[in-house]
């Protein structure tokens, strides 16, 4: 079975747009089998989206597990002074990302990452809406080594 949270090269690409509104804005993204939400905004990114509150001091934020960009996009876009950043092991997901940037106009740094293995900075805000199917090891690293790659002040 393939999972979104993993790389899987062998699965035919059948891409798919969808809309979304937010924050009195529109916002479309390009989406695709083995990634995550393939054709709609799943809800609890939705009320991630929808009841983060970013810091006033935060200048810099990584979305981890970002998949196809919504959550790092619609916060680029509400807020443009943000310097963000992008992060997935989903490399069909990273290619959507990099697309849905265009799309929607915004400028995000995107790269693959297993959570934070390539990651050589700090952050004052990170965010995530990680899949729960990695296992409790996975949800309880990401916690971890989140805390070494925030800023004094940075909230996960």
């Amino acid at each position: 079975m393939s999972h979104y949270f993993r790389n899987d090269p062998n699965l035919i690409s059948e891409e798919t747009t969808y809309q979304v509104e937010m924050f009195d804005q529109k916002f479309t993204f390009l989406s695709d089998k083995g990634v995550f939400s393939k054709d709609h905004l799943d809800t609890g990114s939705y009320a991630l989206i929808a009841n983060l509150d970013i810091p006033t001091h935060a200048k810099i934020l990584l979305d981890v597990g970002s998949g196809i960009g919504v959550i790092g996009i619609i916060l680029k876009k509400v807020h443009p002074n943000l310097d963000v950043t992008q992060i997935d092991i989903n490399t069909r997901a990273l290619e959507l990302n990099i697309k849905n940037n265009k799309l929607n106009q915004v400028e995000t740094t995107v790269y693959e990452s297993n959570l934070f293995s390539h990651v050589d900075k700090t952050f004052d805000c990170i965010v995530s809406n990680p899949p729960i199917r990695t296992g409790k090891a996975t949800i309880y690293n990401l916690y971890k080594d989140a805390y070494k790659h925030l800023n004094t002040y940075g909230q996960l």
